[in-house]
């Protein structure tokens, strides 16, 4: 399950989650593959054609109080217009 894998990758960036059974390898060659040209996920870099995913697990914690900061990330990967942030 890639997408699983690269939702615990880009959850783990901002978080220290325990991140037994996540593949934080293949999570990071897959946002480098097919997110990183629309996405930084490093502090101080500007927004891109898609936000600067950088410290995105502290945030996407609090974005939807019923979903779990994974939960919201994979939800923003399958289905990014389901919850537009302000």
């Amino acid at each position: 399950m890639p997408l699983v894998s690269f939702a615990g990758a880009v959850a783990v960036m901002s978080i220290p989650p325990n991140t037994q059974g996540i593949d934080i390898v293949a999570g990071r060659d897959l946002f480098r593959a097919h997110c990183g040209a629309c996405h930084f996920a490093k502090e101080g870099f500007p927004a891109h054609h898609g936000p600067n995913l950088h410290d995105i697990g502290s945030k996407a914690a609090s974005r939807r109080p019923e979903q779990t900061a994974a939960e919201y990330i994979l939800e923003s990967i399958l289905d990014p217009s389901a919850f537009v942030a302000p």
